[in-house]
């Protein structure tokens, strides 16, 4: 028997569908890009407000007075990730991934903040992650956006 509710179904179901793998389709088009944490980030430090930075050998100037040590521009950009002064170094961030959907980079950054009850010493920290993605690897790219491990986007950058 044919019932006004089955209309619903033939057209809703379909839509979803139809949703779904578009939904997919756009998360799985983006492909992973290999990076490389730098191992000292001191040199990539910024002073005490937060900050996402790409550095390329076209603008490093503007945001340091020397290239950072060991830095290669001519093969690399460099991903910055900076959360600026914190009371302890219960407060720490990584770069966790890097995924590129045509001429758009997303950074997926991990924040960590202090366990509760833990004791910590009383010292300023700077937490700062910074990765180093070859040049080549992402091609030319428009947009870089930094999201935390929830999906919020915190930067969109330019270079």
């Amino acid at each position: 028997m044919w019932h006004a509710n089955s209309i619903w179904h033939y057209l809703l179901v379909p839509l979803l569908v139809v949703g779904l793998v578009a939904a997919y389709g756009c998360a799985a088009g983006a492909k992973a890009v290999r990076f490389s944490p730098v191992a000292d980030t001191v040199p990539w430090v910024l002073g005490e407000q937060p900050a996402y930075l790409v550095v390329t050998e076209a603008n490093w100037s503007q945001y340091y007075k020397s290239l950072p040590a060991g830095a290669d521009l001519k093969s690399n950009i460099y991903l910055v990730a900076y959360w600026g002064m914190r009371p302890n170094p219960g407060h720490q961030i990584k770069i966790g991934g890097v995924e590129q959907a045509g001429d758009r980079v997303t950074v997926k950054v991990e924040f960590k903040e202090p366990e509760p009850g833990k004791f910590y010493p009383q010292v300023i920290v700077y937490p700062i992650s910074v990765a180093q993605v070859a040049s080549k690897a992402v091609g030319k790219v428009t947009t870089f956006v930094f999201v935390d491990q929830g999906g919020k986007q915190l930067a969109e950058v330019r270079p």
